[in-house]
């Protein structure tokens, strides 16, 4: 092929590939040392998403972190947490243990028409409190205390 018969072969893209891919496979030890402190189950602690906040994670006017089902890394919910989950507006309350370490509670939905969990109840609070914004990494963490549902989550960028 000549140089003009190849500047009309379309080019195949490079799939776009992010630092979201890398998954950080360890708790941070200042939330493994929070979740100690706190009387959490250190061995009960699983990810469950790693993600880059959209511009509806950070938005005032939604109001929640969204977590599609399809993202989910490990298992978290009790069988007891799903039932709840899915009656018509149920709703699990956790408590979530933000970037600055400060502890908030939080309410956990099931939003099945978009196949997705989303964090609500005082989430704008949390988004003001850290500094959260469009485009920042951040990973979602779940753990027990004696048998409450608890959240981490850490700030990457």
């Amino acid at each position: 092929m000549n140089r003009e018969e190849e500047e009309r072969v379309p080019k195949k893209r490079a799939k776009k590939r992010t630092a979201v891919e890398e998954i950080v496979t360890d708790l941070p030890e200042v939330f493994k040392n929070r979740v100690f402190e706190t009387r959490g189950d250190v061995e009960s602690v699983v990810l469950v998403v790693q993600k880059e906040l959209t511009k509806t994670d950070v938005s005032t006017g939604h109001g929640r972190l969204s977590v599609h089902y399809s993202k989910v890394r490990n298992e978290f919910l009790k069988r007891s947490e799903v039932d709840e989950l899915d009656k018509e507006k149920g709703r699990v309350k956790a408590i979530l243990v933000q970037p600055c370490l400060d502890e908030c509670e939080i309410s956990l939905r099931n939003w099945k028409s978009n196949s997705e969990y989303a964090l609500v109840h005082d989430w704008n609070k949390v988004c003001s409190r850290n500094g959260l914004k469009e485009g920042m990494k951040i990973q979602l963490w779940s753990f027990r205390r004696n048998t409450e549902l608890c959240f981490a989550l850490v700030q990457l960028s």
